[in-house]
């Protein structure tokens, strides 16, 4: 089981001089199956997105920036108003608005890379993602939001150790154990 799945922009050859093909190709050789559940753990309720809201402390309300269809709490991104606004941010890579908004009420959270989520966003105080491309940064910043990125591992690594316990309640005779980094997929074998 992998968070990020082992082939993410597709793969046109899978050939032994490529590493992410010589994994794969050793995976198959082995019969291991790999079971990478990315975007569905991110927009279930519990998932990642819920795990980067805890950050803000109690919230008042919180949905999806885009619900499914068939369950509107369940969905990518997600947008919150705290239960009590909070002083901005001293210490992370972040951009502050062009305006001097000081206290923050609404978040909204994408881990990873939440451009094409958080792109065109409004009406945020305060967004909450991995990385985001510079113009669109600015782009927040020039609509009054802060942007605050971490570093697109630790909007997602921090989760696992609860997945890890999800999936060690649930499936009680198998061992789960954390990789050290998110390369060692590459090296197994």
């Amino acid at each position: 089981i992998s968070y990020h799945p082992p082939i993410f922009g597709g793969l046109k050859r899978l050939v032994r001089d490529d590493p992410m093909a010589r994994s794969l190709l050793d995976l198959i050789r082995a019969g291991v199956h790999v079971y990478s559940p990315h975007t569905a753990l991110d927009a279930v309720q519990g998932g990642v997105n819920d795990w980067l809201l805890e950050a803000m402390g109690p919230l008042a309300s919180s949905q999806p920036l885009q619900p499914y269809q068939d369950d509107a709490q369940t969905g990518q991104g997600r947008r919150a108003t705290l239960a009590s606004p909070k002083p901005g941010l001293e210490a992370v890579w972040w951009m502050s608005p062009s305006s001097e908004k000081n206290l923050i009420e609404s978040v909204a959270v994408c881990p990873g890379a939440g451009g094409s989520l958080l792109a065109e966003l409004e009406g945020m105080d305060l967004v909450l993602t991995g990385e985001l491309r510079h113009h669109d940064q600015l782009a927040l910043s020039g609509r009054g939001t802060w942007v605050v990125m971490t570093g697109h591992t630790s909007t997602e690594r921090g989760y696992l150790p609860r997945w890890i316990n999800a999936l060690q309640e649930a499936l009680p005779s198998v061992h789960f154990e954390q990789a050290s980094a998110d390369q060692e997929l590459l090296q197994w074998g």
